[in-house]
């Protein structure tokens, strides 16, 4: 054989060796497949039962019947998250077992810090595994299967980080932020009170080939705009960078504090009545000044009473007291005269 063949021949052998060699994981050292814990088709998920041992918090997160992902039955799921925690589950990957002198130490914390997780599809228990804590790198990510004693280390190819964070109980975290995203169509009737105002108060009807515009009274107005009445119809619906979210929710709040802002008067209230028979009515409060107030001060340099930008909000007569942000809602405070 030519010196230029031999040559050529150790290259196509050694080649598949040194790039086995610079790519293997040298942690590895499991028996069970890198995808063990992963479920790659994500349709067949419909539940997920997340709790904690130590709290004893949980969070029911399943899929209603219009194929809505909910919380704990109840509030509709922030999709961000969702999305996160459902790609967590599809992508997950083994990258090696727990050292048996390490394990005496490991799964005492899995045991008292864990973060249990039940995937199911219909009635169907799919996987069952707990979540530790991160690894001392924060690469990684300690995870025991149900019913076994071996602790492995699990991450996210390609991702720099740990994915304990994405696993977690708080049903407030969960919830999304959108106050309305309903359609134009399926909305029946709008109805804007300001209660220190009555002359501003309006109600849309919106049964008829077109909206019409009622005043407090019930009259139909006849000197409108129909196509800002349609517009502010329009505004419900979550689309591109339209929104009405609220910028948060005050957890911390004393329930003492909470419904004492709830029973308070509302300076604007919403209701929207929509044509399944739902109905959701926002109420917003003026929110006093704080300790970090970005403008506490009017042009004049006089100390304001309340904030300018921002409001308290209360849906539904919630007790969860919501932050509200003048930016995002200020285009759906409208007075009647505003659709001349």
């Amino acid at each position: 054989m030519k010196k230029k063949n031999v040559i050529l021949v150790l290259i196509l052998v050694i080649l598949p060796v040194v790039y086995f060699i610079l790519n293997r994981d040298v942690e590895t050292n499991t028996t069970v497949p890198k995808g063990h814990f992963a479920i790659k088709n994500l349709e067949q998920i419909d539940r997920i039962f997340i709790s904690e041992n130590k709290t004893k918090k949980y969070a029911l997160l399943h899929k209603d019947p219009q194929n809505v992902w909910r919380v704990n039955n109840n509030w509709v799921v922030n999709e961000s998250r969702m999305r996160i925690l459902l790609e967590t589950i599809r992508d997950i990957e083994v990258n090696y077992e727990v050292e048996k002198s390490a394990r005496e130490q490991i799964l005492p914390q899995i045991a008292a810090n864990g973060v249990k997780t039940m995937i199911y599809r219909g009635d169907k228990l799919i996987k069952s595994y707990f979540i530790g804590t991160p690894t001392s790198n924060m690469m990684g990510t300690y995870i025991l299967e149900e019913g076994s004693s071996t602790p492995m280390v699990v991450h996210i190819p390609g991702m720099n980080g740990f994915v304990s964070s994405r696993y977690f109980t708080d049903s407030v975290e969960w919830r999304n932020k959108n106050i309305f995203n309903i359609p134009r169509e399926g909305i029946k009737q709008v109805d804007v009170n300001w209660p220190g105002n009555p002359t501003f108060r309006f109600i849309i009807k919106n049964t008829a080939a077109a909206p019409q515009l009622m005043d407090a009274n019930g009259t139909i107005l006849s000197e409108i705009n129909e196509l800002k009445l349609k517009a502010y119809l329009n505004l419900f619906m979550v689309y591109e960078n339209n929104n009405l979210a609220c910028e948060g929710y005050h957890k911390d709040f004393e329930p003492s504090k909470a419904d004492s802002i709830a029973k308070s008067e509302p300076f604007f209230s919403i209701t929207v009545t929509q044509k399944n028979g739902q109905i959701d009515q926002l109420k917003l409060f003026r929110k006093p000044i704080q300790v970090n107030t970005y403008e506490a001060t009017d042009e004049e340099g006089g100390l304001l009473e309340y904030e300018i930008d921002k409001y308290w909000g209360v849906l539904n007569d919630e007790s969860l007291i919501m932050e509200i942000q003048d930016l995002i809602f200020a285009k759906i405070l409208k007075k009647k005269t505003d659709f001349n």
